[in-house]
């Protein structure tokens, strides 16, 4: 469930099966074999997205020592598409043992140490034993990806997993107290599906301050319990944006009776946190006063947003 190691169908919200795992573990050997992931975007949300729309960069040239055909492996476990995968981590499991066999080395370094350093008198190795080595833990990893989704040998890993998750939401809806007091609350459940996908949408706009119809309008989100609240996060589809966030005990009805914003945004990008200092309630506004930059009619989107604990 890591957002570093999530499949595109997981992102997107499709069926899941053992390919799925397979993806992961590409993700696994991309970063055993180059100390990096493939993405890394610097929040969750933005992190999925990669997975969902980017290729990977290309392994061998990221990090030239990783042999091709080792990067080749990780890059066919990485496909968008399933059915273009390995088709089973024992298929994945037995090219990397073949590639074992062909004794490729990683990499070659001079291993004379540093002035000053003592040497350290090491039990020789065969040649090969570096991938074999790699090949062993990724092999081992292919046996368990196989359980993976049907699972989990330690049920207090899961609870602390929830725990440091977002917190539950129990309703979501528009804010529009100065319109006609509905926008899009159809669809406002796309906004916390875990679907960066889908959205939640405002009606369309002659300007971004709303075609001077009104000053704003917003997305309450209801918590199913009141809680110390550490940040909102967002993934929207507009920058440039303004707007405030507000936290209460139970939604006002008017934009006064929210009283102070918890946290502001201003020329806000697609990806951002927006900190709540630890304000503690049950509902939480994101209230947009600016649409953002875009050409012509303009709409706000919320892609996904996740309201975390402290």
């Amino acid at each position: 469930g890591t957002a570093r190691y999530l499949a595109p169908e997981q992102v997107e919200g499709t069926a899941v099966d053992g390919r799925t795992d397979v993806y992961a573990l590409g993700v696994v050997l991309y970063e055993m074999a180059c100390g990096q992931p493939p993405f890394d975007a610097g929040t969750d949300l933005a992190t999925a997205m990669c997975h969902l729309t980017q290729e990977p960069e290309a392994l061998a040239e990221r990090c030239p020592d990783v042999p091709p055909a080792l990067a080749a492996v990780a890059h066919r476990a990485m496909v968008k598409d399933p059915a273009d995968r390995w088709p089973t981590a024992r298929a994945m499991a037995d090219a990397l043992v073949d590639l074992a066999d062909d004794a490729v080395p990683l990499v070659v370094r001079d291993p004379t140490p540093p002035a000053g350093i003592r040497p350290v008198a090491r039990r020789r190795r065969r040649r090969g034993t570096g991938v074999a080595g790699a090949v062993a833990v990724v092999a081992l990893a292919g046996a368990i990806a196989a359980g993976l989704l049907v699972r989990d040998a330690d049920p207090r890993r899961r609870d602390r997993a929830a725990a440091d998750g977002p917190l539950a939401v129990a309703t979501v809806r528009s804010f529009d107290p100065l319109g006609d007091q509905r926008e899009n609350d159809d669809g406002a459940g796309a906004a916390v599906d875990g679907n960066p996908a889908t959205a939640w949408a405002t009606d369309r706009y002659r300007t971004r301050h709303f075609g001077g119809l009104k000053p704003g309008v917003g997305l309450v989100i209801e918590l199913e319990t009141d809680h110390p609240l550490r940040e909102l996060r967002l993934l929207v589809g507009a920058t440039g944006w303004a707007g405030a966030v507000y936290v209460a005990d139970d939604p006002p009805a008017t934009l006064d009776d929210w009283g102070e914003p918890a946290g502001r945004v201003g020329a806000g990008g697609v990806d951002l946190t927006v900190p709540l200092g630890g304000r503690r309630g049950r509902a939480v506004l994101l209230w947009i006063t600016d649409l953002g930059d875009g050409p012509g009619r303009r709409r706000f989107e919320v892609r996904e947003a996740a309201v975390m604990g402290t």
